[in-house]
């Protein structure tokens, strides 16, 4: 008889017709716009007797230090003014413009004040007309973190460009570069969206490279997704992002291997999302079969510790991802009459799966589904009937089925493959 680990007859392939945590304050930038006449680009002499007044907020500290500057404040000793204040900054200094006159880059946060967090913002200083005016700031609000900064031509132009290394830092954490490019007298942010996508790891890579050869840089980030309440279990993205319109935005995305078996039943649902049965038969297959990829909680379900203390039933969730995974290969099968292959998913439903035991609700759901579809129904009628069933019997079998957002996950609705999702 078939067990966990039998390997499925060979099935004939027929082709087929495949909650972000905002900050909680928006981000600001203002752009300065360049002066009409060619400026002067001599710099204030360091002397006297400058003070740099403390700051209650970011917008205050970029007044107070350009009449610092201004007044002979040494910009070079400035990161240890700063520090002396409490201020903790980054100064980047980089020719952006190719000018032979240094741009410098300031990343601060400004100490806080009772409750209140301290005020993070980004300042790019140039020295204009004999004084030092701030050319591009940003506003971070109180939840954002800094890592580093570096330079790089990314659009071929003969300029270094700022890549500010940083991100959203509050109930979650997550990774928001910033791409800073000087142009015609004006900084514009190019940055890309990446919709809270990456973590905070020390496994974040970046890298600008000409993928495409087309003389401009892609911006390609490689890392874990993001770990917080709503969302998914982490895993390894990359993704490539390329210069269109004074914006970085996505060319593509590359999923690194499934660190956990709703990984892989993500990777099933897009192959079918995407028309290619074939490769989804075989991600179910892999989720049916599977010894070493370990499976988590829904988010929906208490674990067994917690659930024996609340007198709630717990989750069996290697049980439900496994039944799940052989209700849609029995599905997939029969529509494509594959006989042998909807057999042996119905035999392993039936062994592992009896009446009674955590996950036996889909095995109820696959005879019933397969019975209707072998009387030649629709498979969308079929999935009805399957709908129907589970709100008679099994109203709470969804909650099985939630991993977060931005990754496969089930309604009662949705469970049947043929359904609209």
């Amino acid at each position: 008889m078939p067990t966990d680990t039998a390997v499925p007859p060979t099935a004939t392939q027929i082709p087929a017709t495949l909650t972000a945590i905002p900050p909680s304050r928006t981000p600001t930038a203002t752009a300065t716009p360049s002066p009409t006449a060619t400026p002067n680009f001599t710099c204030p002499q360091p002397g006297g007797n400058a003070i740099l007044q403390k700051p209650l907020d970011f917008a205050e500290f970029s007044e107070n230090l350009v009449t610092y500057l201004n007044a002979g404040g040494n910009i070079e000793q400035l990161s240890e003014l700063l520090e002396s204040m409490e201020i903790e900054n980054e100064i980047f200094p980089v020719d952006m413009n190719n000018d032979s006159v240094l741009e410098f880059v300031l990343n601060v946060i400004v100490p806080p004040e009772e409750s209140i967090p301290g005020d993070r913002g980004t300042a790019v200083l140039q020295c204009r007309d004999s004084s030092y005016e701030v050319m591009f700031d940003i506003w971070w609000g109180y939840y954002h973190y800094f890592d580093y900064t570096f330079s790089d031509d990314v659009n071929n132009d003969g300029n270094m460009d700022v890549i500010i290394m940083g991100g959203f830092a509050g109930s979650a954490c997550a990774l928001e570069p910033t791409i800073l490019i000087l142009s015609a007298g004006e900084i514009l942010d190019v940055s890309p969206n990446l919709e809270l996508s990456f973590g905070c790891s020390d496994q974040n890579r970046i890298t600008l490279s000409d993928v495409d050869n087309d003389g401009i840089k892609e911006f390609v980030i490689s890392g874990p997704t993001i770990e917080y309440t709503e969302s998914p279990p982490p895993r390894i993205i990359t993704k490539t992002f390329a210069l269109q319109n004074s914006t970085y935005g996505l060319q593509a995305t590359e999923l690194g291997s499934p660190e956990v078996l709703v990984h892989v039943l993500d990777d099933a649902q897009r192959a079918l999302d995407s028309g290619d049965w074939t490769l989804a038969i075989q991600f179910y297959e892999d989720v049916a079969q599977n010894q070493a990829l370990p499976a988590v909680y829904s988010y929906n379900i208490a674990p067994p510790q917690m659930a024996e203390e609340w007198g709630v039933e717990p989750d069996h969730p290697q049980e439900y991802q496994k039944a799940f995974a052989l209700f849609r290969l029995a599905a997939l099968q029969t529509v494509l009459g594959n006989t042998a292959e909807t057999d042996w998913a119905l035999v392993q439903l039936q062994e592992r799966f009896p009446e009674g035991t955590p996950g036996s609700e889909l095995t109820s759901l696959a005879l019933r589904l397969v019975d209707s579809l072998q009387q030649g129904n629709s498979p969308e009628s079929s999935c009805e009937i399957v709908l129907q069933e589970i709100g008679r019997s099994y109203p709470q079998l969804a909650a099985h089925y939630y991993w977060g957002g931005n990754i496969a996950w089930y309604r009662n609705e949705t469970i049947c493959p043929f359904a609209a999702r």
